[in-house]
């Protein structure tokens, strides 16, 4: 079984706004995208047999692709650190997504999950954002890029048409200037549709450009992620999966990623409570320089002593894989681990600091290799 689909690709061109991950590295011919096919479909094929039905659908679909890249991710890695790993074990209620275990190790059980930052609400809104991009760049624009900005949007869904139509009449009254000798640089204005509110800029190219080109030159970031957000979804979502599992009897770890939108020191902040910046010696504060915000403790009551660590993956490599890896240990835990975990970056707690210790980079642990410089 695989998960892409065996088929000659052609496409050189760059991903739609609104286009979802798999259907793109589904699609693309470029060589580092089938890179990255390969070593999907090479982690996919020591995945139990009996689980890769499941998962395949999973990872085609747009509304669970991350969750399940990152289980399969988990599992490989865990595979190449030496563990045994049982997906789903059948003998406890709820199955957590893996039973980890070695000759060195006794069992531990493992849930993966994705941590977006956005409620379904506005994962939505950001959707129907990207389409009216993809609906803009159909505009022939020889002689501007468009810079757009969302400044309001709401449940309501608005028109895809309506908003091309809009960007096309200003983009050719901008046009009919230049050609009437005025060679402004750069204008903007605010367009309304259906009560939504986009903020358009027209930046002049030094040559006509070929229609070919994408219309839209700059998308100006709406992904505003203020640390204290990020902070309280953080713990939100390593509470329930904490609450989930309270009587395993064995160490068991939450592995959470963070794709694209928070540093280790925000995971810090959000595991042990907000500390000041790291000292000298490149040691962290400990948990009494800390605030009572805390996952593992809460205004002084401890709290979650069913969970044993959590592995905070951040950031995101062209090769489609995390960036950064740090264990953070409980340091209540009522089923501590018995070791570091091998190979791995994490944070020892000693004399109330936390002491990063680093490990091996997640690409050679994956046994990939270093890429040029």
């Amino acid at each position: 079984m695989h998960i892409f689909d065996d088929f000659e690709r052609t496409y050189m061109g760059p991903a739609e706004n609104a286009e979802d991950q798999f259907h793109y590295l589904n699609l693309s011919a470029y060589s580092w995208v089938a890179n990255i096919r390969s070593l999907i479909e090479e982690w996919f094929s020591t995945y139990p047999a009996e689980h890769q039905p499941h998962l395949k659908v999973r990872f085609r679909d747009s509304d669970q692709h991350e969750s399940a890249y990152f289980e399969l991710f988990t599992y490989t890695l865990y595979r190449k650190l030496g563990f045994n790993v049982t997906v789903e074990p059948k003998a406890i209620k709820g199955r957590p997504d893996f039973l980890v275990a070695s000759d060195d190790w006794g069992p531990f059980y493992v849930e993966a999950t994705v941590l977006s930052g956005k409620s379904d609400q506005e994962a939505k809104m950001d959707k129907k954002f990207k389409e009216i991009q993809d609906h803009i760049n159909k505009i022939e624009s020889p002689y501007f890029y468009v810079a757009v900005t969302r400044i309001r949007a709401t449940k309501q869904q608005p028109s895809l048409g309506k908003f091309r139509i809009a960007v096309q009449d200003y983009v050719k009254s901008a046009e009919r200037s230049i050609i009437s000798g005025d060679l402004s640089v750069y204008r903007e204005e605010n367009l309304i549709v259906d009560d939504w509110e986009l903020r358009v800029g027209l930046i002049f190219k030094n040559m006509k450009g070929s229609p070919t080109v994408r219309t839209i030159g700059m998308v100006p970031s709406t992904d505003v992620y203020h640390e204290g957000s990020i902070i309280k979804s953080i713990q939100k979502s390593i509470g329930s999966k904490a609450s989930k599992y309270r009587r395993l009897g064995s160490p068991y770890l939450v592995a959470i990623y963070l794709p694209n939108m928070a540093s280790v020191s925000t995971m810090m902040d959000a595991i042990y409570g907000r500390g000041s910046d790291r000292f000298i010696d490149g040691s962290w504060p400990g948990m009494n320089s800390r605030s009572g915000e805390a996952v593992f403790r809460w205004y002084g009551n401890i709290q979650h002593r069913n969970m044993s660590a959590i592995l905070g993956f951040t950031g995101m490599h062209k090769e489609y894989i995390p960036s950064e890896v740090y264990v953070c240990p409980n340091p209540w835990a009522r089923y501590p681990l018995p070791q570091p975990l091998p190979r791995l970056s994490r944070f020892d707690l000693a004399n109330d600091r936390f002491v990063p210790v680093a490990g091996d980079s997640i690409r050679g642990i994956l046994g990939l290799p270093t890429p040029p410089a």
